[in-house]
């Protein structure tokens, strides 16, 4: 085993840890986070693998088909992101608007 290999498993195992802690109660959540620390540790460990498997499904390397599903995943989770945070302005928007009515009503009153 590298010296690389070894500082990506305990960078592996790091993250592994700090999302299993952040995600506490929800336990589908952690086993799903155990789960893909597992399989990065197993292509760590066995790198070449990702070969043979991208071989498979027509790409020439391994590197290569992590990188187009590291793509595909942040692309998802960038959207995922983004429309919570727009269901987050949306919400705030509301919020206002009936703060606002409550206190021109309140102020009318008076």
């Amino acid at each position: 085993m590298t010296v690389v290999q070894v500082l990506l498993l305990i960078g592996t195992g790091f993250i592994g840890l700090i999302a299993l802690n952040l995600y506490s109660r929800l336990i589908l959540t952690k086993i799903i986070f155990l789960s893909i620390s597992c399989f990065i540790c197993f292509l760590i460990i066995f790198p070449n693998y990702t070969t043979l498997v991208a071989n498979k499904l027509g790409v020439t390397r391994g590197v290569d088909i992590i990188f187009y599903f590291f793509i595909l995943f942040s692309v998802i989770i960038l959207m995922k992101l983004y429309w919570k945070i727009k269901k987050l302005q949306h919400d705030f928007t509301k919020l206002v608007r009936e703060f606002t009515f409550l206190e021109n009503k309140t102020t009318k009153n008076n």
